[in-house]
């Protein structure tokens, strides 16, 4: 029997705390510092999680990906909450010229390198930047887009829920970082009713 709304998700919960609980730990003993810094440890959490179920989570929505990324996204693209740089995979790499990805956590910047490898992106020419901010920043954000300080598409897959007054954010984006004629491409989660959710 299924379980009622809201404890339906404690499974999933379960299933979460199972995938990152024990490799944390594991960074925890060998560097006891992190306790005195729990955002990190949350950070360290969520890569470890992520290593398992963002390719998951990838695959299930590759054709729609697909279909919104590679006909549309050209010149320097943007990657909101980049995460390992899965976005990467439906570029067309004949029209990208440089990826810049929004990854607050800097656990997740390894993944993102290599992911550039596999699809063709050349770090040592630049056609690849990792920021470990967020999409609040706009400045450090119009630095690492080039000279003009412009972007010619911003992309948020699954990932507009975890920014903070995301209809200001993406309007400055808009406003300062998108150039005029850019494209913003998004696939996001559906609305949570709560009002307690965001």
């Amino acid at each position: 029997m299924p379980l009622p709304f809201p404890l339906e998700i404690i499974p999933h919960y379960i299933q979460v705390v199972q995938l990152g609980l024990v490799p944390t730990l594991r960074d925890i003993l060998s560097q006891p510092s992190l306790l005195l810094n729990p955002p990190r440890v949350s950070q360290l959490f969520f890569s470890h999680v992520w290593l398992i179920l963002g390719p998951n989570i990838d695959s299930n929505n590759r054709s729609t990906k697909h279909e919104l990324l590679y006909p549309h996204a050209s010149g320097v693209v943007i990657d909101i909450g980049a995460g390992h740089g899965h976005t990467m995979q439906y570029l067309d790499r004949k029209r990208v010229t440089r990826y810049v990805a929004i990854e607050p956590n800097p656990y997740m910047h390894q993944q993102i390198y290599k992911m550039a490898e596999k699809c063709g992106f050349s770090i040592e020419k630049g056609e690849v930047v990792v920021l470990g901010c967020g999409a609040e920043d706009i400045e450090t954000i119009r630095e690492a887009v080039g000279e003009t300080g412009k972007a010619d598409t911003v992309v948020s897959i699954l990932s507009l829920c975890s920014v903070r007054d995301a209809k200001q954010i993406l309007g400055r984006l808009l406003n300062e970082v998108v150039r005029s004629g850019g494209e913003v491409l998004w696939y996001e989660h559906v609305k949570n009713p709560l009002a307690s959710v965001r």
